[in-house]
């Protein structure tokens, strides 16, 4: 199931050393029970994640954890024509993409990890705006798909992050994709269509 923002806000009060935390049910690492395979880990997706969609406003997710969502394709935080800033946040082991920004959303993220993605850490779509600052965006190899930061027909400003260990790409770019980049480090050794993908190398 997905966590439905529509006509209100977020704004988890989590701190350093005590975040919020978002699990799947199966998480018995944050209070969850053990899933029926006998792990207390969960696979991707399961849980879809939450979802900001245009009726809601001043949502910001500071200290907050979010793990194994992507349930049905929907990514650990889909901004849908919403306004959402994510600062100090870990979202990790997606079975989709990490954050998806949509139908002219706009996402800030600032200082969070975004790990083991199965799609894109950050995908950027139809009119989104999307500004990441000092992040790391790590693939981990897992998926031939995943790609650190993706964008179609949306706008995307990256500063200072880490894009690495992806295997699609590290950014691809396609649709009257706008990418203004700056002091980015990108290694994706096994990417299969290099650091940039139809989008200039910046």
């Amino acid at each position: 199931q997905a966590r439905w923002i529509r006509n209100g806000s977020l704004t988890p009060a989590g701190s350093p050393g005590n975040p919020v935390i978002f699990p799947d049910v199966a998480d018995a690492t944050a209070g969850g029970k053990t899933h029926s395979i006998g792990t207390s880990i969960p696979p991707r997706g399961g849980w879809a994640g939450l979802v900001f969609d245009s009726g809601s406003s001043g949502n910001l997710l500071e200290y907050s954890e979010i793990r194994y969502p992507g349930r049905d394709g929907y990514p650990g935080i889909l901004a849908d024509g919403s306004e959402v800033t994510v600062i100090n946040c870990l979202i990790a082991d997606s079975g989709a993409n990490g954050i998806t920004a949509r139908n002219a959303a706009v996402l800030s993220i600032t200082n969070c990890l975004l790990i083991n993605s199965l799609g894109s850490g950050i995908r950027a779509e139809t009119g989104a705006t999307v500004t990441a600052i000092n992040n790391t965006i790590d693939g981990d190899g897992h998926s031939t798909l995943n790609t650190g930061v993706s964008i179609a027909a949306a706008t995307v400003n990256l500063t200072n992050n880490l894009i690495t260990n992806n295997r699609f790409a590290g950014i691809s770019g396609s649709n009257s994709s706008t990418l203004t980049a700056s002091n980015n480090g990108l290694f994706n050794p096994d990417a299969g269509k290099g650091d940039y993908h139809e989008i200039e190398d910046q």
